[in-house]
């Protein structure tokens, strides 16, 4: 079974919880006890890396970490901006899988400042938004995928092995509509 970390909100007196639900208390900085495939990278191939699953929705984190849990070997959980770079800076994942709606600045905004800032680590972006605008201006703000929620359980997986083996922009929509 892949660990299953929480990493709590920065207003979350949260636990970090790992396979098993066992829970303890725990403060930020982020404690996270495992570390290979996440320092390690493992971009090229499945069932290694570390994925950070971010999305202020907890019943989405738990069904993208099913839906994930069998293709890597670590999936980190947050559910705000901060605790998502806190992640980044801490385990250097292989990839990204960031709710749109998770930035308070700009829907757009949250993708360029990631992408800026950790230009070498892919980010898949979800959004309930299915116009190919939207799936446009993802990719154009440096996405190297974009998934449509509604499409989650079919469309999340193709896309992210696509990510890895080639570091294009992958989308569920058609941009090219545009």
């Amino acid at each position: 079974m892949v660990p299953r970390l929480w990493v709590p909100s920065v207003s979350d007196e949260g636990a970090c919880k790992e396979s098993g639900n066992k829970a303890s208390s725990t403060k930020l900085p982020i404690p996270i006890p495992l570390k290979s495939g996440c320092q390690n990278g493992g971009v090229g191939s499945m069932r290694t890396g570390c994925v950070i699953l971010a999305d202020p929705h907890l019943g989405m984190l738990g069904g993208v970490h099913r839906l994930l849990e069998s293709s890597f070997q670590t999936l980190v959980m947050v559910s705000d901006e901060r605790s998502l770079t806190e992640a980044i800076e801490k385990i250097q994942p292989s990839l990204l899988v960031v709710d749109l709606s998770l930035s308070n600045s700009g829907e757009a905004n949250i993708i360029q400042r990631l992408h800026s800032a950790h230009p070498n680590i892919p980010l898949v972006v979800l959004s309930v938004h299915d116009e190919p605008s939207v799936a446009s201006v993802a990719c154009a703000s440096g996405a190297a995928g974009f998934v449509i929620k509604q499409n989650i359980g079919t469309e999340l997986l193709p896309v992210v092995k696509s990510i890895l083996r080639v570091e294009a922009c992958n989308s569920s929509t058609k941009v090219d509509d545009v």
